[in-house]
């Protein structure tokens, strides 16, 4: 496969040069030197795409450098303010749209998730009417929620968007927690 051919959706840099998704600048060099010695054309004389592999080896090192790179440059500058992304709670999970404006393929962006559970004291009713000799009823406030019914859900988190094109992003563990058992965030890219 060529050059030009190569599928930009197949391409996994993270891959081809052996690292995690979070892996430092040094990690990523010496990954780089590991796969640079393995696919290196003139270690591999019967091979012919020993050469492919190198180039791809040498596209991922520079991919993630620039990534690094521009990453330091946004650390430098005024922090970025987290993208808010309103959500609505299935089950245990909470589901909501991250906008297109939230970056480029392989960029970490801050995020906020807002959503609004049914208050498990109340069950959503603000309170509970009390009953007194028969006669005199009164409304208590529910002192979890403050009456609402709701209550407010947050999580500030920092993801990074996928490399290749992806329709949702799902975080493990990010959701509700119920029971002993916590849902997951899923996020549609818009």
């Amino acid at each position: 496969m060529t050059r030009a051919a190569r599928s930009p959706a197949l391409f996994d840099p993270w891959r081809v040069l052996g690292v995690r998704d979070d892996a430092t600048p040094a990690e990523i060099r010496r990954g780089f030197r590991h796969a640079a010695l393995r696919h290196h054309p003139d270690r591999n004389h019967g091979d012919p795409s020993a050469a492919e592999r190198f180039r791809e080896a040498h596209d991922a090192y520079e991919l993630l450098m620039q990534m690094h790179q521009g990453a330091a440059a946004r650390t430098r500058r005024a922090p970025e303010r987290p993208y808010r992304v309103r959500c609505v709670v299935v089950g245990t999970d909470l589901v909501g749209v991250l906008p297109e404006a939230a970056g480029q393929p392989g960029r970490w962006v801050p995020i906020e998730l807002l959503a609004a559970k049914t208050c498990p004291c109340c069950l959503g009713e603000g309170g509970e009417t009390v009953t007194r000799a028969l006669v005199l009823t009164r409304f208590v406030e529910c002192t979890a929620c403050d009456g609402v019914g709701l209550l407010r859900v947050e999580r500030r988190l920092k993801v990074r968007l996928p490399a290749t094109p992806a329709r949702a992003l799902r975080l493990r563990g990010r959701g509700i927690s119920v029971a002993n058992r916590r849902g997951d965030a899923i996020l549609q890219l818009g």
